[in-house]
């Protein structure tokens, strides 16, 4: 029974076999028939198309002209030479150039008599001028100018700082003009006047015949044998300090330094009559300095309160003359004025400086008032000056023992 139902079913298989081979062979030719037709049509399309079609014939000749203009172009800019751009405009005149020419050590130039004279005339000129300048350089003394420190002003009633400077004193009362105006002469200078001498010069007789003059102003040789007689003076010659003084002013117009140092040197002298009489003749001295001098003369002949006078007539005038108002202090301590020379010795120390004189006249009229702890501090400020004379030290130690007390 198995054996024929397997009989059978082979024969099934057997029979539905060619139906699926003629099935499959007729897709395939449908398949074929399909690819034949997509085909045709991509043809018919690409027939169509403008890619298939060739370029009009009108365009070739312009294209092919246009690739022979270029390789022409490109071949003329390759293989032949540069030339240059020519221009229409006119050209630029040309500037003449300008050669420098660096002389070599051999080479000779050659100068015309005229010029070769002018040269030589123009030396000997400068060459005079430079000898003459050198020799007054030689003859003028060095001269500097000092800048003195601000000193504050004096408070009666603060304590007196210590000072150690070491400076020589001198008695308030004694003539310290010399000395001070050797100090400003020598340290000092005058505004608007040549140091080395004024230089003039002139050229006559054209440029090939020179002539040079040098001429010191009269100003600078005041100065300058003012000095030599300063000198001369302290040096122990002072008669010929003052024959040669009294020359000078004599034969000279104006000479103010000799003129003041030869006062300064009668009064120290105590020669009234001989300071008078140059007073006299020195109508060109300023009136601060007359009266200077006149009380000076005065305190010589013992005319204290005429001196007073004097000086206090003009103390307005004489705010910047230190010796005018050292002298007045002075007087003021000498005939018992204590309060007044206090206050002057104060202005004094403030305006002009701390000196030894100054703050011994000051302790003086301290003392005199009976201001004892202004005195002690001014007498231990004076103190500590090491060179003092020894009479001026003695008297002030045995007055510190006594305010001390």
């Amino acid at each position: 029974m198995s054996l024929l139902n397997d009989m059978l079913r082979d024969l099934s298989q057997d029979l539905s076999r060619p139906q699926q081979i003629e099935q499959t062979d007729a897709e395939k030719n449908a398949d074929k028939d399909a690819d034949f037709f997509r085909s045709r049509e991509q043809r018919e399309l690409f027939a169509q198309s403008s890619a298939a079609k060739p370029l009009p014939r009108r365009l070739l000749p312009s294209i092919l002209v246009f690739v022979v203009v270029l390789v022409g172009i490109v071949g003329v800019q390759y293989f032949l030479p540069e030339k240059p751009v020519s221009s229409t405009a006119e050209p630029a005149p040309l500037l003449p150039e300008i050669v420098q020419e660096i002389p070599t050590p051999d080479a000779v130039v050659t100068l015309s008599p005229a010029l070769d004279e002018r040269l030589a005339a123009l030396e000997s000129a400068v060459t005079k001028l430079g000898d003459a300048v050198v020799s007054a350089q030689q003859n003028t003394a060095t001269e500097y100018t000092v800048v003195e420190p601000e000193v504050e002003p004096v408070n009666p009633n603060t304590a007196i700082p210590e000072q150690t400077a070491s400076v020589s004193i001198q008695d308030p009362f004694s003539n310290t003009a010399i000395n001070q105006r050797e100090n400003s002469d020598t340290n000092e200078v005058v505004d608007n006047e040549p140091i080395n001498g004024e230089v003039s010069g002139e050229v006559s007789g054209g440029v090939g015949d020179p002539s040079l003059f040098i001429a010191p102003s009269p100003a600078w040789q005041d100065r300058q044998f003012a000095i030599r007689m300063r000198e001369m003076f302290q040096a122990g010659q002072a008669a010929q300090s003052v024959a040669q003084l009294q020359a000078f002013v004599t034969s000279h117009a104006n000479p103010y330094e000799s003129t003041t140092l030869l006062l300064d040197i009668l009064c120290e002298q105590e020669n009234a009559v001989a300071a008078q009489q140059a007073l006299q003749q020195a109508g060109f001295l300023p009136a601060v300095e007359k009266t200077y001098y006149a009380a000076k003369i005065a305190l010589l002949t013992g005319h204290d309160a005429e001196a007073i006078s004097m000086l206090e007539s003009a103390l307005p005038e004489a705010e910047s003359h230190e010796q005018y108002r050292a002298l007045l202090a002075g007087l003021y301590q000498r005939t018992g004025m204590n309060q007044e020379a206090a206050s002057h010795y104060r202005r004094l120390l403030s305006v002009f400086g701390e000196k030894p004189a100054y703050w011994l006249g000051f302790a003086l009229a301290q003392d005199a008032l009976n201001q004892s702890q202004l005195a002690m501090q001014a007498y231990q400020r004076v103190n500590q000056y090491s060179d003092l004379q020894p009479q001026v030290r003695q008297y002030i130690e045995q007055r510190l023992q006594v305010l001390q007390q």
